[in-house]
């Protein structure tokens, strides 16, 4: 069974929704989010929601990012990126109730790595 998540990017005008179907845990996805994204956040490469979406469904070693209407109901794992805001989080998540169940500290799983 594969551990879904979504990635919920946004800005100050516009909110988009990036699914990826397999890897989603922390160790995974989390991981690569935290590396690159949050580090590209932090220096200010990324200054619009936009550019973090084209970053990930161009990334050449996943292709399984793909954009979507909304967070789906069979997610473990919820992402949220601020580019106005410069944050990443990561929260456990109840997709088949719509719950945040529990904020999940990347720093700690990439000490770990």
């Amino acid at each position: 069974m594969s551990t879904r998540c979504n990635i919920v990017v946004k800005d100050k005008n516009n909110t988009f929704y990036v699914y990826h179907h397999c890897d989603g845990y922390p160790e995974g996805v989390g991981s690569f989010l935290y590396r690159k994204v949050n580090d590209n956040l932090k220096k200010g490469r990324f200054c619009f929601a936009e550019d973090v979406v084209n970053y990930l469904l161009k990334d050449e070693e996943d292709n399984s990012y793909e954009l979507t209407s909304g967070i789906h109901g069979d997610i473990e794992y919820l992402y949220e990126i601020d580019t106005h805001n410069k944050t990443l989080k990561c929260w456990k998540y109840d997709g088949w109730n719509g719950k945040k169940v529990k904020e999940i500290d990347l720093s700690k799983i990439n000490e770990e790595a």
